[in-house]
């Protein structure tokens, strides 16, 4: 308990205090940062957007589209969908989240091919 010295003020003797904590383990993954063009409309479809939406809407920059991602027989990485579709080992989808299941050879060929990577807990 604090106690009163003759001049009015206050002393008090603090003691250790005893914590422990533990903290479980966060996964971590290694993501690809999905490449995007800024080629999308601001407004959708002309029948579902009325025509002040599109006359608002030109004067906006056009936002970001997600490209997919081909990865062919697990030796090269194109953008585009080769004519053997078969020949596809992974196809990322464009505009949706990094796969997390990526093999160790799928990341080198993506870093070889100019992607990157990064780290998140998910």
């Amino acid at each position: 308990m604090p106690s009163e010295t003759p001049s009015g003020n206050f002393t008090f003797a603090a003691s250790t205090i005893a914590c422990t904590s533990t903290v479980g383990a966060e996964e971590v993954y290694r993501v690809l940062v999905m490449p995007t063009s800024n080629t999308l409309p601001s407004v959708g479809a002309p029948e579902d957007a009325s025509r002040p939406a599109y006359a608002l809407m030109r004067h906006f920059a056009p936002r970001a589209k997600g490209a997919n991602i081909f990865i062919v027989n697990n030796t090269s990485v194109q953008d585009f969908l080769p004519a053997d579709a078969s020949t596809v080992t992974r196809w990322i989808y464009g505009g949706h989240d990094s796969p997390r299941d990526l093999t160790s050879t799928e990341e080198t060929l993506l870093v070889s091919a100019g992607y990157s990577f990064d780290v998140r807990n998910i």
